[in-house]
């Protein structure tokens, strides 16, 4: 690290056009959150697709970037020069990095975390209104305002339907008016005494002001309620309806997209500017239909950009997934255990005896198991996987009528033992009333239990790679298990209908899927009543994401690990000098190297 003033720091962070509007006393509050740091030629700043949130400042040297393309293919871009930076977009938004900052010649960079500047916000708000942020970066930072946004997501773009679709359905109101306008004239022209005559008349101006009115404000406010939303990770339709309160949400991942469309029809929609973006998606997900939107060639042009980052971004993983792989297979650790045949060593622990078990241990056990099995909570996550169950009023609806009936007969047993010598209690023998209330309990308690257990046993589990539907009654008479893998979902929609739905939070979610394994369409599959259902949705989607993530992780480390095994191979083959006689021995069969084999580091080749 190179010895720097404090003047100097101040001075160089006062060139920076995002903090051009602040005074020097203000600029001096912000210089301890700058880090100093020194990077040597071919040390990487960030790469391509890293989550890293700073701004980086070059005092000194020069860095270059680079990108991988969706081909693979990696391009070069501008230098950074001293007094340059990069990285404003990342202190104001969660997005990963596009490209990738390399050095080549040794630099001396100023580094504002992202971390540090949101805390001193946090403390100075009036500071944030006077930051230069850049007019697309300001926007794009005011929009994520999403309550469903995950930690990584970020909004890209979101819209209303055009202005022309609150117009067109606010003109229903001039029917309205044109029926009512009459009815001031037919007042008057009744023949009726002044002062009633007035009175009509003025309560006739109130449906010909109010109908139209009413129509007006709550077409305006249905419109409001409607979003279409593009991030980094799907594409999102909220439709909300206010006068049933009936709620949808239709969304697919980027992943499931397969071609996006726009359309323009009509004078009015030539003229204004708007028209449908529809996005096609694999399997039953079908279309999604982005209707009466404005400018929908923008936000195809979005979809499209972001559909070509992402698979640069995984060109470029996929890149570096094979560099270090082959620098592990042509590196010191690696070419020893490739001379040792990489034959894993057996280890851990030996299997012991089962260990006997109190009898206060197995008494803890069967408490746990009870209080399980009355656990009524209708979301349990435990980790690897999160159980859903239908909502409390199924439940409720199954079991009040055998609660009504076992308190029926508390109620008869407390009358019997009080009054049993009154009649009609007297009329029945006594040994006739035990026999009925000792087969009546059994029997209405196990009513209770089979309503209880048919509730308990219909459970949706989403686990790392799968959705499964259990469906079980007691006693063996049913038992039905659906199971789809979460890399065939290809839309997951909510729909939430009514008022009592809305008060109760409760709704419906379909899945939609691709063909399974087998090439057999699966269509779409529903979850009836399930409690807080737009939760269910988006567990469905983050662990489809993180599950795709990790199958395209391990598919990249199969690929990486081959070719560093045959560059490995080639190497050792072109350079038999440089692993000894003994490792061509190996090759065939002879003896192997010992742990004390002079290692080869990277730079041996």
């Amino acid at each position: 690290m190179i010895a720097m003033s404090r003047s100097e720091k101040i001075d160089h962070i006062r060139r920076l056009p995002l903090f051009s509007e602040l005074r020097r006393e203000e600029i001096e509050q912000i210089e301890p959150l700058f880090m100093i740091k020194t990077y040597q030629v071919g040390e990487y700043v960030y790469r391509q697709a890293e989550r890293s949130f700073a701004l980086y400042l070059f005092v000194t040297g020069r860095g270059r970037l680079l990108r991988v393309d969706a081909d693979g293919i990696e391009r070069r871009g501008d230098d950074v020069e001293p007094g340059e930076y990069v990285g404003e977009r990342s202190l104001f938004l969660h997005e990963e990095r596009s490209h990738s900052l390399v050095i080549v010649r040794e630099a001396v960079v100023l580094i504002l975390p992202k971390r540090e500047m949101d805390g001193y916000l946090r403390e100075h708000p009036e500071i944030k209104a006077r930051l230069n942020v850049r007019l697309d970066v300001r926007n794009l930072a005011q929009d994520q305002d999403f309550p469903w946004l995950e930690s990584g997501e970020m909004v890209l773009r979101y819209t209303r339907r055009h202005i022309w679709a609150f117009w067109r359905r606010a003109a229903l109101s001039i029917p309205l008016l044109l029926l009512t306008a009459p009815l001031p004239l037919i007042a008057l022209l009744l023949p009726l005494p002044d002062a009633v005559s007035n009175l009509l008349f003025v309560l006739s101006l109130l449906p010909m002001v109010l109908f139209p009115v009413a129509t007006i404000a709550y077409n305006y406010y249905d419109w409001r309620n409607d979003w279409f939303v593009v991030t980094n990770q799907r594409v999102v339709h909220e439709e909300r309806v206010l006068l049933t309160f009936n709620e949808t949400r239709q969304q697919a991942p980027l992943s499931s997209i397969q071609a996006v469309k726009t359309s323009q029809q009509g004078y009015f929609a030539e003229q204004f500017g708007f028209g449908d973006l529809l996005i096609s998606t694999i399997g039953a997900a079908g279309t999604l239909n982005f209707d009466t939107i404005p400018h929908p060639e923008d936000l195809a042009t979005i979809i499209n950009d972001e559909l070509r980052r992402t698979s640069a971004h995984r060109a470029a993983e996929s890149r570096e997934k094979i560099r270090s792989e082959i620098d592990r297979f042509i590196g010191t650790e690696a070419l020893n255990r490739s001379r040792a045949g990489e034959v894993p060593q057996a280890g851990g622990p030996q299997a012991r005896g089962r260990t006997p078990r109190s009898i206060q241990t197995r008494l803890e056990e069967r408490w746990r198991k009870i209080v399980t099995y009355f656990d009524i909570r209708v979301r349990v996550d435990e980790g690897f996987r999160i159980i859903y169950r239908t909502h409390w009023l199924i439940l409720w609806n199954a079991i009040l009528p055998p609660t009504l009936a076992m308190i029926t007969l508390v109620v008869l047993l407390v009358i019997n033992l009080i009054f049993h010598a009154a009649w009609p209690w007297s009329y029945f023998h006594p040994l006739v009333r035990i026999i009925f209330f000792l087969a009546a309990f059994p029997l209405v308690g196990a009513w209770w239990w089979f309503m209880y257990e048919d509730w308990h046993n219909d459970t949706y589990i989403i686990e790392e790679e799968t959705l499964k539907r259990i469906h079980r009654r007691p006693l063996w008479l049913q038992d039905e298990q659906s199971t789809i893998l979460l890399r065939n979902v290809q839309g997951v929609n909510v729909s939430v209908k009514g008022i009592w739905q809305k008060l109760l939070n409760y709704g419906s979610v379909v899945v939609q899927t691709a063909a399974d394994d087998g090439g057999q369409a699966t269509g779409e599959i529903a979850f009836q009543y399930i409690y807080q259902p737009h939760a269910l949705q988006e567990d469905i989607l983050s662990r489809q994401r993180r599950g795709i993530q990790k199958s395209e992780e391990r598919e990249v480390d199969q690929v990486a690990q081959q070719i560093a095994r045959w560059l490995a191979v080639y190497h050792q083959a072109t350079h038999p000098d440089d692993f000894g006689q003994a490792s061509i021995d190996a090759d065939k069969g002879g003896s192997r190297f010992d742990d004390e084999e002079t290692r080869y580091s990277s730079s041996n080749y």
